[in-house]
């Protein structure tokens, strides 16, 4: 946990989960998680652009 911000890179749609993608802009780390019930679905079509 270096504190750096979470940007996301991309998406991936898994067993029918969105999972997205996230490297952080300080260290390099990348890290994913499955999308919740609230995001925004617009966001994550967006997002599917730079898969």
């Amino acid at each position: 946990n270096c504190g750096g911000s979470m940007e996301p890179i991309g998406i991936e749609v898994k067993s029918g989960e969105n999972i997205i993608y996230y490297q952080c802009q300080k260290s390099g780390f990348n890290h994913r998680v499955k999308a919740a019930a609230g995001d925004n679905d617009e966001a994550i079509i967006n997002l599917s652009a730079l898969a």
